[in-house]
């Protein structure tokens, strides 16, 4: 029996290397168009200065807020609520592949929110931030879709209808779990009736893996059944996507067949998808940011278990990362087909990680009423950090055209 395991991993190996090396050698990307700017640092100055973000908060420390759930694991969060207490209304963020929710550039662009009026409300997947496991996998997306879901439950449920929700979560939880560290952050109860509130809707948003997982999570919400009187996702108003994962770079589907039903089942789950597989694999810099310094940031920024400054992954993808990716992707033309609630989607036409033709599928195929599209030039992958104004105008706009507007799909 183990003969003949390995006689079929040897065979399927070899069938995906030659097969996605001829592809790698005949399909490259084209190549990075040459900076309009001259790079007026050397490279030692560089350094410096991504040393000098690394080592002055460009990721926070732990918030000492968690939620526990339904596979029983505690995930770090993070909550914006306006100073005045009365949202227009709630976004669920969802970070991407190897993010989180407390570096720098993510922080302030979701303060903002804030501060025009949005409530937002954020967590760390497993192996991701502060949130324990297995660094960078992602096992299911569907799993993270629970996360999200179950994530609005606790934080949006008014504690009269705690009855209903299934993770049947304790008054000791809604009370005490969220309590301070050295941080001294203290989720406080006039914060969850601000979320709570059964007029203020509700919104998706997240970019890269974070837009796929919040088109698993958009086509679970429409798909509800009595969606109009289950809270609070009654309160559901519509999706907001950058750079989202709907196409990469990929072999063709045989390739990506194999792996997927031969080779990775039986391949170390923290093993590293090797880089000439996929660009995704192994993300160069200057793809997601236009900073020399953010880029050389990301050569540094590389997770070691040890130092909680390093909170970046900086390495190929794990086996069982790619494995829920490419079967995501491999579904994405009939997905794209089946959402019909209200969505945004933002993104760059250069964009070498994500490609836009996903966003247009996104556009051709989707059956919604309710759809728009941006283009964001010069933002990359990282379009948050890239052209941080223009990317808030629009989906400060988009936000608040969507408050009032009734949901029909």
């Amino acid at each position: 029996m183990n003969d003949v395991k390995t006689a079929v991993l040897v065979a399927a190996l070899s069938t995906a290397t030659v097969v996605a090396l001829y592809y790698r050698t005949t399909q490259l990307p084209p190549p990075a168009k040459k900076e309009e700017e001259e790079e007026d640092l050397s490279s030692k100055e560089l350094l410096q200065e991504a040393w000098k973000l690394l080592n002055n908060g460009w990721h926070a420390p732990p918030s000492g807020l968690y939620f526990r759930n339904r596979r029983g694991q505690k995930l770090h969060s993070r909550v914006w609520i306006p100073e005045n207490g009365d949202p227009l209304a709630v976004i669920l963020f969802t970070h991407g592949y190897g993010g989180s929710v407390g570096v720098k550039n993510l922080r302030e662009y979701l303060d903002r929110l804030r501060k025009k009026g949005f409530a937002v409300i954020a967590f760390e997947h497993p192996g991701h931030g502060h949130t324990p496991g297995s660094r960078a996998r992602v096992d299911s997306i569907q799993d993270w879709v629970d996360n999200n879901e179950d994530f609005i439950n606790f934080m949006c449920t008014a504690p009269s209808h705690r009855k209903l929700n299934p993770m049947k979560y304790t008054d000791e939880e809604y009370e005490n779990v969220f309590g301070g560290d050295q941080t001294g952050m203290k989720l406080k109860s006039e914060d969850f009736a601000a979320l709570r509130k059964p007029d203020v809707p509700i919104f998706l948003h997240g970019p890269s893996l974070g837009g796929l997982v919040n088109l698993y999570g958009s086509i679970r919400i429409q798909n509800m059944p009595n969606l109009s009187t289950t809270k609070p996702w009654n309160r559901y108003k519509g999706t907001i996507f950058y750079c989202p994962c709907f196409a990469a770079d990929r072999p063709p589907d045989i390739v990506c067949s194999i792996l997927k039903n031969f080779v990775i089942p039986i391949l170390p789950k923290d093993g590293l998808m090797p880089g000439f597989l996929s660009r995704g694999a192994t993300i160069p810099p200057s793809d997601l940011f236009a900073s020399p310094v953010l880029q050389k940031l990301m050569t540094i920024d590389r997770w070691d278990g040890k130092d909680p400054k390093f909170q970046g992954w900086g390495r190929p993808m794990k086996w069982a990362t790619s494995h829920a990716v490419v079967t995501a992707l491999m579904e994405m033309p009939e997905l794209l087909k089946q959402i019909k609630v209200p969505f945004l989607v933002c993104h760059d036409e250069n964009d070498q990680i994500c490609r836009v033709e996903g966003s247009y599928m996104l556009m051709e195929a989707s059956p919604s009423k309710d759809k728009e599209m941006i283009k964001i030039p010069g933002g990359r992958h990282e379009m948050i950090s890239n052209n941080p104004t223009y990317v808030e105008e629009v989906t400060v706009t988009w936000l608040k055209n969507h408050l009032d507007k009734p949901v029909s799909f």
